[in-house]
């Protein structure tokens, strides 16, 4: 898509602007992930090597590489040029073997013969995910942490709602998909992908909902579960769906008697947004929310059959021997070889020591700490269960993998924080919280979930 002389004039400028503003200010961070997060979430749809119909912010969906490549090397320059205390070793194992995911990709695109696309996925996967690794490793105390992972999720989500809402008053159907029988796909080109963040994104939004006790908050957040629960329900997704089921209900366990005021709250807001734009889009097919046929099984047995054909450097991404990618650990296997499985199975273990770890110090625990430990483990259990069924560990420009990678920075960051002090509150609270010692404070009255995103 070629650019106009007005257009190249105008991203010049607002290029020369960012970066005056990325060297001046912290402040700046928050916005360049959130910038990040929004270009992973969006895609063009393609469907059978055509471009379909695009939204109204069709350039970005086109140009979604070098969004995402521009907000990582903005973020990556602001934390380079005005540092803050890094700790490297903060990183778990499995942030940095997504990071070593990305790095074998480009090391088999080169290897199957396509070496400048290979630099491209490597340098692209070493800038995002090393930014990104950054950017929490620098962050004073977990409670930081969390306020920007899900402050910056949560607007990110509202702002994708925003968009998309204008879309239905222009052209609803440039938001359905005809490939896969007019089902809901957003801004992106897939309604499996867009299931699957919206599953995450509704994790996020419930858990701030039962932990926190801003009125105005608290409203915003009813509306946003409603309208993602709707637009899951529309994807027709049986994985986001999966997905958000999971999620909720580790947020919800040990929050029981908040959730049962919360969750008629999220139904209100559910039916609020079905009124609203039901009438909007009436020949969505969600029937295969429901149905019980197999679409999974014949996939991975292809999939295994392209595997053995190479099983070391594996057939590459984007061939005709790969046209679905229905289980992360087999499609890695098949497109990247034998070492893409390993990497797979590093970060699920790796994974499932950090939450082995950080239940066994949760008896200790202050209110804020165990929420944060449910939290932790929603996240990974929702990746995680949605990876058996689509293929997005692997990927260039996932917005799914930029929120394992946060969540689980933040909660290694957490467990170091206990097993230094387990039997102390951990960060001192901002000025306008309680003043009661997180530890002598009972779980109802907790608002450790603050969404101001900054720090110094």
């Amino acid at each position: 898509m070629a650019l106009s002389i007005e257009i190249i004039v105008l991203l010049t400028i607002t290029g020369i602007c960012s970066v005056i503003f990325a060297c001046v200010t912290r402040a700046a961070a928050p916005l360049f992930f959130c910038v990040l997060l929004f270009a992973s979430s969006i895609s063009a749809p393609i469907e059978n090597g055509i471009i379909g119909d695009l939204t109204w912010i069709g350039p970005l969906q086109m140009r979604r590489s070098e969004l995402f490549l521009g907000a990582s090397l903005l973020l990556l320059l602001n934390l380079l040029v005005l540092p803050r205390k890094l700790q490297p070793a903060r990183a778990p194992a499995n942030a940095l073997c997504m990071l070593a995911v990305g790095l074998l990709m480009g090391l088999m695109q080169a290897a199957q013969g396509d070496p400048i696309e290979g630099i491209l996925t490597a340098s692209l996967a070493s800038i995002s995910l090393g930014a990104t690794i950054m950017y929490f490793t620098q962050m004073p105390d977990f409670r930081t942490g969390y306020r920007h992972f899900a402050g910056c999720i949560v607007a990110v989500n509202c702002f994708i709602i925003a968009v998309m809402a204008v879309q239905m008053l222009r052209n609803p159907d440039a938001m359905l998909s005809s490939e896969w029988s007019r089902r809901f796909q957003g801004l992106t080109g897939n309604p499996q992908f867009l299931g699957a963040q919206f599953a995450i994104a509704t994790t996020v939004a419930l858990w701030l909902l039962l932990n926190s006790s801003r009125k105005l908050l608290l409203t915003m957040l009813v509306f946003l579960i409603g309208l993602n629960c709707l637009f899951i329900a529309w994807t027709g997704s049986r994985t986001g769906l999966g997905m958000a089921v999971i999620g909720v209900s580790i947020v919800m366990f040990s929050r029981f008697k908040r959730a049962a005021i919360g969750l008629p709250l999220a139904a209100v807001g559910v039916a609020i947004a079905y009124k609203l734009f039901g009438s909007v889009l009436t020949d969505i097919d969600t029937s295969r929310l429901t149905s019980l046929r197999n679409t999974r099984g014949g996939v991975w047995g292809r999939l295994f059959e392209v595997y053995q054909q190479s099983p070391l450097i594996g057939v590459g991404f984007g061939t005709g021997e790969l046209d679905k990618s229905e289980n992360s650990f087999l499609y890695g296997m098949a497109a990247y070889g034998t070492g893409m499985g390993l990497l797979y199975l590093i970060a699920a273990i790796a994974t499932a020591m950090l939450i082995t770890k950080l239940v066994a110090l949760r008896r200790l625990a202050d209110a804020g700490q165990r929420g944060m430990i449910d939290l932790v483990i929603a996240v990974n259990a929702a990746f995680f269960a949605g990876t058996v069924f689509e293929g997005y560990f692997i990927g260039r420009v996932n917005v799914l993998v930029i929120f394992f990678v946060s969540t689980n920075v933040i909660g290694f960051q957490l467990l170091r924080q206990m097993q230094a002090r387990p039997h102390a509150a951990v960060a001192p609270l901002r000025s306008g919280d309680d003043p009661v010692a997180p530890a002598e404070r009972d779980d109802d009255d907790l608002n450790y979930a603050e969404l101001t995103p900054a720090y110094g």
